[in-house]
């Protein structure tokens, strides 16, 4: 045997609402215990304090967008640039509002 730990259980830990679940590969998965992990308060107020930038960030270029001036006088490749970065600004919102509302879930904050 290559790896032995005796903390790994073929079966779900205790509270897997206060865990990790990850799946690595077919047949393989864990449950990382995440209160062992994270200090899950400091966490949430680094994610609510990234959020609200990645917020303003995403509002300043809809506002771009949204500037009739801009999107007629600008080329098409910077118009379609500010576009792109949109919509994965809004991806990693909605990210990160998941992350957020997950940790929130665990009760821990």
């Amino acid at each position: 045997m290559l790896f032995r730990n005796d903390n790994l259980y073929p079966r779900l830990p205790g509270d897997a609402n206060q865990s990790v679940h990850i799946v690595a590969d077919e047949g393989l998965e864990a449950y990382l215990p995440l209160a062992d992990m994270v200090d899950v308060s400091e966490e949430v107020k680094r994610l609510s304090k990234r959020l609200s930038k990645m917020q303003s960030e995403y509002d300043a270029l809809v506002a771009r967008l949204n500037s009739q001036s801009f999107v007629e006088k600008a080329p098409e490749e910077i118009v379609q640039g500010v576009r792109e970065k949109a919509s994965e600004a809004e991806e990693k919102i909605a990210l990160t509002k998941n992350r957020l509302a997950f940790l929130q879930s665990t009760g821990s904050t």
